[in-house]
């Protein structure tokens, strides 16, 4: 993960920028991140899927109160149009 400019806030998920992060740091690089996704197939119409993805915080985080974070998910997706 890169910011484009040292100045340029790091956002979240949620499209808020982090409080601080706009000049926090001189880092363009705001963090490295590892993701392992594992789907399968349930028939035609759906599919099941966990995702765990961890963050590893660089300078333009950590230098605005930011830390390292792991996220995890659990889907099933079902398509009703099949």
């Amino acid at each position: 993960m890169q910011r484009m400019r040292t100045d340029d806030a790091v956002y979240a998920h949620s499209a808020s920028a982090l409080p601080g992060s706009d000049s926090a740091s001189s880092a363009r690089n705001s963090g490295t991140y590892l993701q392992f996704k594992i789907e399968r197939a349930l028939g035609e119409n759906a599919k099941i899927y966990s995702e765990w993805v961890h963050l590893d915080a660089q300078r333009g985080i950590t230098a605005a109160g930011g830390s390292d974070q792991d996220y995890f998910a659990l889907s099933l997706e079902w398509d009703f149009q099949n």
